[in-house]
């Protein structure tokens, strides 16, 4: 008898899970991925995930089957767990969300689509966020709301005007509606005239904005006022002024309360401004003087008209000064510059005026002038012809005794009316006549005698251009007593055409014409002279005719 032995099979099983604590399981398969399958049962019968870890279900074979029996383990994880931290923000504020997650290692999607571990948001009201996280296949949710607060401004009462350099008040660091936080600059300053800005911050955390304050401090000002004198003794004594003259004016009291004129010498008068103002206390110096006596001088009291002289006094501080002279007013000032043209004596007057104190002075026949005489003459005759010539001088002075003639050639003459000979004379000259008074007063008066050369010019009336060495040329010949910087001289044909000019008068014509010099023929040719004398503007023309002969 042949009894077959069969060799056991193992069964097998596709390996279930792991599966998240709780959830559904997959049933056990009761039949194995054997060829042909085994079947049997499992001891437990199902699937528990009610319990973390690994828990063994063992297969058991149908009977009749050549098979062993198995176990699979099979593995129940924890689910993953999310919490947040709740966040509460400003508005305008972002705060970023990061989520507490056990285990960690997983994937994550927030309800913005965001796959980051932790996201950045501003929301602008309050908001929620919620985020899926998954690891090793379970899932968890959870979500978070973002509180935002809005932001409140704070308030605070108005500080200032200050004046400079006075004790400011204190910025309080809690504001009216109770809210806290900083000033930069953290206290005021009034060192320094003008607005000035302090920011407030509010404290970290607390929903508010900053908030500006703009605190001016005034500057000091000095009250100025009119100067008051200097005063004459014993006048009625003015009013000090009740306000200044800035603008706006400055109110305030005096010390002492009024003004005195009964003793000379400067008083003090102190200004105190009226409480609120920022201004400074000033003085007023009033001067109370004795009135002036003028005394006159002068650096020249006679002589001839026109007579300078400078006429001073003494100088007093803030006086004024005015002069006459016979009752004309002639100028100001302590020292005064002035000139006397006529003839006469005159009064000179001084007036003095030191604030409300005047007085004057007067110097009879102060100054006394004298008339220069007036000295004139005429010669004959009136202009020389010859370099050796004599003159007669007639004398027609005025108001003169002496006389002091200066020739102009050197030589000189004390005669009523001279007669003089001049020798070698070649221009014109200058004779000078100065007369005098009897008292020293002179004029002078003077006459040019002019010298008159005549011209003298020859103008050949023929020329031979035959090329031997005589009379190639022809031109005029002038010596003396013309201007060669105003000459012309013209050659025309017999049809009054230009063959030939110059403007120098040493310039000659060689009997051509044109550029290229051709020879004119042989003939009568018409020429005309243009120039001025030296000693006159007239100018003069004269003309005739040459002889051209070949």
């Amino acid at each position: 008898m042949n009894i077959v032995v069969n060799s056991n099979i193992t069964p097998t099983f596709t390996q279930l899970g792991p599966f998240c604590q709780n959830a559904a399981p997959t049933a056990l398969p009761t039949t194995s991925s054997n060829t042909p399958g085994i079947t049997g049962t499992w001891n437990p019968t199902t699937i528990s995930t009610a319990t973390i870890g690994n828990a063994t279900y063992t297969y058991t074979p149908s009977p009749n089957q050549c098979a062993t029996t198995i176990t699979m383990s099979i593995t129940t994880i924890v689910n993953p767990t999310i919490s947040f931290t709740p966040q509460t923000i400003c508005s305008g504020q972002s705060v970023t969300i990061t989520p507490n997650v056990t285990p960690t290692g997983g994937t994550y999607l927030w309800s913005n689509n965001q796959t980051t571990s932790s996201i950045s948001v501003s929301p602008s009201s309050t908001t929620s966020y919620s985020l899926l996280y998954t690891v090793t296949g379970c899932n968890a949710t959870n979500s978070i709301s973002i509180s935002v607060n809005p932001n409140v401004t704070p308030t605070f009462g108005a500080l200032g005007p200050y004046c400079q350099n006075q004790t400011p008040g204190i910025l309080n660091t809690t504001s009216l509606n109770s809210i806290t936080g900083t000033w930069n600059p953290t206290t005021i300053s009034t060192a320094t005239a003008g607005n000035q800005t302090y920011t407030f911050t509010p404290a970290a955390g607390v929903c508010a904005t900053n908030y500006t304050q703009t605190i001016l401090v005034n500057p000091i000002v000095n009250p100025t006022f009119n100067q008051i004198g200097p005063l004459c003794q014993n006048d009625a004594n003015p009013a000090l002024p009740l306000s200044s003259t800035n603008t706006p004016s400055i109110t305030g009291t005096w010390n002492p309360s009024s003004i005195s004129t009964s003793t000379i010498g400067t008083t003090n008068y102190t200004f105190t401004p009226t409480a609120g103002q920022c201004v400074s206390t000033t003085n007023l110096a009033i001067d109370v003087i004795a009135s002036p006596t003028p005394t006159i001088s002068a650096s020249l009291i006679s002589g001839c008209a026109p007579l300078s002289t400078t006429l001073s006094t003494q100088s007093v501080p803030n006086a004024t000064y005015t002069w006459t002279s016979n009752g004309v007013n002639i100028g100001t000032g302590a020292s005064l510059n002035s000139s006397f043209l006529n003839a006469g004596c005159f009064d000179i007057t001084l007036s003095v005026s030191l604030g409300a104190c005047q007085s004057s002075s007067t110097s009879n026949d102060l100054i006394c002038v004298e008339s220069a005489p007036t000295a004139a003459f005429t010669v004959s005759p009136n202009s020389f012809t010859n370099s050796t010539e004599t003159i007669n001088f007639s004398n027609n002075s005025t108001g003169a005794i002496g006389y002091s003639w200066d020739f102009g050639d050197g030589q000189t003459s004390t005669l009523e009316n001279p007669s003089h000979v001049y020798s070698e004379i070649n221009s014109n000259i200058l004779a000078t006549l100065t007369a005098s008074s009897p008292f020293g007063c002179t004029s002078s008066f003077s006459v040019v005698i002019l010298y008159i050369d005549e011209t003298v010019f020859y103008v050949p009336n023929t020329f031979t251009p035959d090329e031997d060495e005589f009379n190639q040329t022809w031109g005029p010949i002038f010596t003396k007593g013309f201007d060669p910087f105003n000459f012309n001289v013209t050659v025309y044909n017999r049809w009054g055409e230009i063959i030939w000019e110059s403007n120098d008068a040493e310039g000659r014509w060689d009997g051509s014409y044109g550029a290229n010099g051709l020879k004119c023929p042989q003939g009568v040719y018409t020429w005309r002279i243009d120039y001025k004398p030296l000693e006159t503007d007239e100018k003069l023309t004269i003309s005739g005719q040459v002889n051209l002969l070949r």
